[in-house]
């Protein structure tokens, strides 16, 4: 197969499935490290087929599949990329010099949830896939505070992510407007 061919050995990846809508070949999105030097994304068909690289020499990680399997989001150098796998058309849609990344798409493809330093501290911030109507969800008051790993749940009705600070890590879920910030694993 075009998998065998590749030689991904010795390659950290990070793998990201999308099923097709006939159920019976998974689109798979990765990141992989180029040359011990930078990371790039690639797709695979889960039988083996289809492998396509979708960025070069470039730093990208990161990646979510849109819903509907047209896009996917990953980061790259601080900013939050959209490409379309089949086209390749690439969009910045942070375009900042904030730190953005792990950026996950709301189930009904409009917006994405994602981490940025923009306040100064790690937040999560959503957004609209056209990089416009960015709101803060969090607020997080010191360095030794901050948020990562965000995800829609299946509904949109709460995103989860992991809050850190004084007394360690645990799971938070917050509402797409910001309100309703509950820690699912205090004591």
């Amino acid at each position: 197969t075009e998998l065998d061919s590749i030689h991904l050995e010795n390659k950290l990846s990070i793998i990201n499935p999308f099923l097709d809508i006939e159920g019976s070949i998974y689109k798979i999105s990765f990141s992989h490290l180029v040359n011990l030097s930078y990371w790039d994304i690639a797709i695979i068909n889960s039988n083996g087929t289809g492998y396509k690289e979708l960025t070069s020499t470039s730093n990208s990680n990161g990646n979510s599949w849109s819903p509907d399997g047209q896009f996917i989001a990953y980061s790259k150098n601080n900013d939050i990329f959209i490409i379309d796998p089949n086209t390749e058309s690439i969009q910045n849609i942070t375009n900042d010099q904030y730190w953005d990344h792990s950026a996950s798409w709301s189930p009904d493809g409009l917006k994405l949830v994602l981490v940025s330093d923009k306040g100064g501290i790690s937040d999560i911030y959503t957004i609209t896939k056209d990089g416009m109507n960015r709101r803060r969800l969090t607020n997080n008051l010191t360095y030794l505070e901050g948020t990562f790993g965000p995800l829609w749940s299946p509904t949109g009705d709460d995103i989860a992510f992991i809050q850190y600070g004084n007394k360690g890590f645990g799971v938070n879920i917050i509402k797409p407007d910001g309100s309703n910030n509950v820690s699912l694993t205090s004591d």
